[in-house]
């Protein structure tokens, strides 16, 4: 039986690093991986601990693609709201482990690229125009 002391020691040993969490931390952030890096260890822990991960989604728990902030991808419901991140703990991955497959369930949902970079980017350009103008018409 997998215990969350035996997810952190894994997680150890796959970062090399002295990771210190409690069984609900953020396994993930604490690790600092997100991305490829994060599917490596998950696709890691799912071998070691022979857990069908084939029903986890990732985008409810990191950005798996890696981009960078402008084009991450969230999972949105049915009404336009973007589902918050699950974080991904010990526990969550000890009780995987034990029950052999990925225990979570996921509401329906489709993906959409943020729209915030896109605003700050409209906002910065318009800035720019018209700082241009005001200190050219002078």
């Amino acid at each position: 039986m997998a215990t969350a002391e035996d997810i952190v020691r894994f997680a150890r040993d796959f970062s090399g690093e002295n990771i210190r969490c409690g069984e609900d931390s953020d396994l993930l952030e604490r690790m600092n991986i997100n991305g490829p890096r994060a599917e490596a260890f998950l696709n890691a822990y799912a071998k070691e601990f022979a857990v069908d991960a084939e029903k986890l989604r990732a985008s409810f728990h990191y950005d798996a693609s890696g981009a960078q902030f402008w084009r991450r991808e969230r999972p949105v419901g049915q009404h336009g709201k973007t589902f918050a991140r699950i974080p991904i703990t010990a526990r969550l991955l000890a009780d995987a482990a034990n029950e052999g497959h990925w225990p979570l369930e996921y509401p329906s949902h489709r993906m959409q690229r943020s729209r915030w970079p896109l605003i700050v980017m409209f906002l910065l350009l318009a800035s720019l125009v018209l700082a241009v103008t005001i200190l050219g018409a002078q």
